[in-house]
């Protein structure tokens, strides 16, 4: 999947800019020196990156300006309700946090994109944070994914 993008991505005009390496070395902040440097308008990453930088109080909103950031695409796994909580919090509130989850990827290559007026809500199904009918209030009962 990520292949074709970068293809696509070139095809059109844009540049690519590809890390080869372990994102967490030499530390955690890394890609978003990257991101800040070279001025990314689209950053893809996978949910376990997030919740590792999460876990490291990696808090780039302070640390770097990623003015140009509009979008972070998330895919490998489904992304939790902390992940969601924590990149509007920690990594900017005004992006576009597109998710593609296993459930999503059997119904085809269509992301579940998040409305970036509205304030994040928690995940009604546990672990399958980008399933279009999980949106659901913080608080609501949490039941197994339909998906599944």
């Amino acid at each position: 999947m990520m292949w074709n993008w970068l293809v696509s991505a070139l095809a059109v005009g844009t540049a690519a800019v590809l890390f080869d390496g372990s994102p967490t070395y030499p530390d955690a902040r890394v890609l978003w020196r990257i991101a800040d440097q070279e001025k990314l308008t689209v950053f893809g990453t996978s949910a376990r990156y997030l919740a590792a930088i999460e876990k490291e109080n990696v808090r780039p909103r302070e640390e770097f300006r990623l003015d140009a950031l509009r979008t972070i695409l998330s895919t490998g796994s489904p992304l939790a309700s902390e992940g969601f909580e924590y990149v509007y919090r920690d990594l900017k509130s005004d992006v576009q946090l597109a998710v593609w989850c296993a459930c999503a990827r059997r119904r085809g290559p269509i992301g579940r994109a998040r409305n970036r007026i509205r304030p994040p809500h928690r995940s009604a199904f546990p672990g399958c944070a980008s399933c279009p009918t999980a949106r659901m209030p913080a608080g609501h009962r949490q039941v197994p994914c339909p998906c599944r």
